[in-house]
């Protein structure tokens, strides 16, 4: 996929600063930082958020020349209407690789993408912006940065199954042309690549410059495999454990229109103290009804009615005859899909 990583070596700083129960990383020339939940000790990270994160972070060096910069620090915005492809297409390829080399379950590949498909679908944005529009505020809307993240992801597996049905793949042929780790990558260079490869700048183009739906599911079972939805009840918000007490950190889009707000600090749930996110979700109730929260903002304290949102959700399985059962990097096939 374009070239090499720029080092042969890599160090893995596991930093256990990260707040929300969520693992993030940066990439450097020749390390990676790993950012796990503060909360929550290292012997008990999830082992495959952490492999997804190195695998993610990794690739993000993929392509690149020993030395070269990995961000402008005086440009941020750099890329920033091309992070659908910068982000998604890297989180892809980063699933498929930990696929092939055994550190991954096709079940797991298979359920990552039906959750990617799930956070794009139950989007405020979905349907309203393009993935181009929406990238284009990647820096500044939190909103939009996750829009940009899931779609990408989502468009990354669209286009290789394209790529493989046309027997012109798989997507790693293409992105020798146009890696995701070199920036700046410009939109009409990618199209421009994408049209010399496939003789066509479609379906592409319309599925990163339009707000129409993605075919997620259409081309999941033209490819053989099958996808449920199911109902999920959540509380889409993160948690930070401070001096203060149980704070919340991000709020998600099913409940942001609760009444939260970051800063909030948690002291009971139908008059129960609380002290960990674990303890919070476990006393709110499983079906959606509202339990009465008090909670503690700056010298207030308030009290709210909150509540689990119900959360559309695909789980996708690959039946014995589907070419997703055999999907890694290099496989390719010649047939309709």
């Amino acid at each position: 996929m374009g070239g090499r990583a720029p080092v042969s070596r890599y160090a893995v700083l596991l930093r256990p600063d990260y707040p929300s129960g969520m693992t993030q990383g940066t990439p450097r020339e020749g390390s990676i930082q790993v950012h796990t939940p503060r909360e929550v000790p290292l012997e008990r990270v999830h082992q495959g958020a952490l492999l997804s994160t190195l695998a993610h972070e990794y690739l993000h060096t993929w392509g690149r020349e020993a030395g070269a910069e990995l961000r402008v620090s005086s440009e941020p915005e750099l890329g920033g209407e091309m992070r659908w492809f910068i982000e998604g297409f890297v989180h892809y390829l980063a699933q498929l690789a930990l696929l092939e080399s055994g550190a991954q379950e096709l079940s797991v590949f298979l359920s990552t993408l039906g959750q990617a498909y799930a956070s794009v679908s139950r989007h405020p944005l979905y349907g309203q912006e393009s993935l181009a529009q929406a990238s284009a505020r990647f820096f500044d809307d939190p909103a939009a940065r996750e829009f940009s993240y899931s779609g990408g992801m989502v468009v990354a597996f669209l286009c290789d199954l394209e790529l493989r049905a046309r027997g012109q793949g798989p997507l790693a042929r293409f992105l020798d042309q146009v890696p995701p780790g070199r920036l700046p990558v410009e939109w009409g260079s990618w199209l421009a690549a994408w049209t010399r490869h496939t003789g066509s700048p479609e379906p592409v183009a319309s599925w990163v410059q339009t707000a129409s739906p993605l075919p997620f599911l259409d081309r999941v079972r033209r490819a053989g495999g099958e996808v449920r939805e199911r109902e999920r009840w959540v509380f889409d918000a993160g948690f930070d454990v401070r001096l203060e007490g149980l704070t919340v950190a991000s709020i998600g889009p099913l409940v942001g229109a609760q009444g939260l707000v970051r800063g909030d600090v948690v002291v009971s749930v139908n008059g129960r103290a609380i002290s960990s996110a674990e303890a919070f979700l476990r006393e709110l109730d499983p079906t959606g009804k509202p339990s009465t929260v008090q909670l503690r903002r700056g010298s207030e304290l308030l009290e709210r009615p909150l509540h689990r949102a119900s959360r559309k959700e695909y789980e996708v399985s690959a039946s014995g005859g589907s070419v997703l059962r055999h999907w890694s990097l290099g496989y390719s096939h010649p047939g309709g899909g």
